[in-house]
């Protein structure tokens, strides 16, 4: 449960890297910056969209318990071994 929260620093940084591209395009070609008002906008638009992309991620992830049987490579090599000589 807790790795799925690693998933919304993500989207937050993907979302980031792309207005800071879109702002750097329009700077160059448009000869446009941007408001202070509209990047503080992004920022926090950003964030909330990545909490709600990240949101399912978080509500549809489940650990599984396994026993030390299931993982156990002595004994699968063991069969391994028992089986091919």
């Amino acid at each position: 449960m807790l790795f799925a929260f690693f998933a919304i620093p993500m989207y937050i940084s993907a979302l980031m890297m792309l207005f800071i591209a879109v702002d750097r395009y329009r700077r160059v070609v448009c000869r446009r910056a941007m408001r202070t008002c509209s990047a503080n906008a992004l920022v926090v638009g950003s964030m909330v969209t990545s909490c709600v992309l990240g949101v399912p991620l978080v509500a549809f992830s489940s650990l599984h318990k396994l026993d030390d049987a299931d993982l156990s490579i002595e004994r699968s090599s063991f069969r391994y071994n028992r089986c091919c000589n």
